[in-house]
């Protein structure tokens, strides 16, 4: 039976009959005397190891616990002292919306109004453009604020606000965590 080689020093590929293995012969290719051997079974690729996932580590940078005392951005809290634990998503904030509406509806109105030939209405209209689009900032930061509040015995305290909603709750388990251990 054929069987197909390959030579060790060129790569060459060759054909061969089964019974020749073991002996002497010269690679077609490039003319160097070997020894022809059979070609090695075709292993399977080894199998990689599949890492285990490990949770990124927990950023809680701007908490500090020590003890029975927690430092939250450079203010001190007793863990004896705090009940619970909450995060709050954003918050509606009425007065911003009104000046959102209120600044909006005005530089609207110079758009869309009357013209007025002396130009002294375009500061206004100007003006209102800013504080809308400020308005319209504060309206929309209060709805992607999260706060982690801690509850007193006597008081509720926002101990942080953040954007990342998730890296306040990872903050809130930690110090729940270290409310149960104590």
């Amino acid at each position: 039976m054929n069987i197909v080689g390959q030579c060790p020093h060129c790569t060459g590929d060759f054909t061969m009959d089964d019974s020749q293995i073991g002996q002497l012969g010269q690679c077609p290719h490039c003319n160097t005397n070997i020894t022809l051997t059979a070609p090695a079974a075709i292993a399977p690729p080894p199998m990689q190891r599949v890492k285990q996932f490990t949770p990124p580590p927990q950023d809680l940078s701007p908490m500090k616990i020590a003890g029975n005392v927690v430092m939250i951005n450079d203010v001190s809290f007793q863990l004896s002292q705090i009940n619970s634990v909450r995060v709050d998503g954003g918050r509606f904030r009425p007065v911003a919306f009104l000046m959102m509406l209120l600044f909006w509806s005005a530089f609207l109105m110079w758009i869309f109004g009357p013209s007025d030939p002396s130009g002294g209405a375009a500061t206004g209209g100007i003006i209102s453009f800013v504080c809308a689009v400020a308005a319209t900032y504060r309206f929309i930061d209060g709805l992607k604020r999260n706060r982690l509040i801690l509850v007193m015995s006597s008081k509720e305290v926002a101990a942080l606000e953040s954007y990342n909603k998730s890296r306040v709750k990872v903050l809130a388990g930690a110090l729940v965590k270290a409310i149960s251990e104590r």
